[in-house]
């Protein structure tokens, strides 16, 4: 057992290797474990941290991939994959709001002592 993944062959009396099982499919083009990307990225969409993580899984007495690996597989496939994602969201929608007006409203937290709001609106065309 290889940190999350099981990888078993055949190995014949002479020596000679025969049939190679993975527990996990590759991501073709890259070469990576489908089950470290998959991690990788539920850890980072949920919130979590790797030390987090690493941890249950000790408690677990499992194995998992390495902190290493995790940064490189987040810096790699999971962050441009998020930006790609935001960046279409953002392109869609400002193509459904072109021409129309848009307010923009906020507020601040209450003072803790006043109990006053502070109101920002703002107009503009897109």
């Amino acid at each position: 057992m290889l940190r999350d993944i099981l990888i078993s062959f055949q190995v014949c009396d002479n020596g000679h290797t025969g049939h190679k099982w993975c527990s996990q499919p590759r991501l073709a083009e890259r070469g990576l474990h489908a089950g470290d990307f998959c991690l990788t990225m539920n850890v980072l969409l949920s919130g979590n941290n790797f030390q987090k993580i690493a941890l249950l899984v000790r408690f677990m007495r499992l194995g998992t991939l390495s902190q290493s690996l995790f940064t490189r597989v987040q810096g790699l496939y999971c962050v441009p994959a998020i930006e790609r994602f935001w960046a279409d969201i953002q392109r869609d929608t400002l193509h459904k709001l072109a021409g129309q007006k848009l307010y923009v409203a906020g507020m601040s937290e209450k003072r803790p002592m006043k109990r006053t709001h502070i109101h920002l609106i703002a107009h503009c065309n897109l």
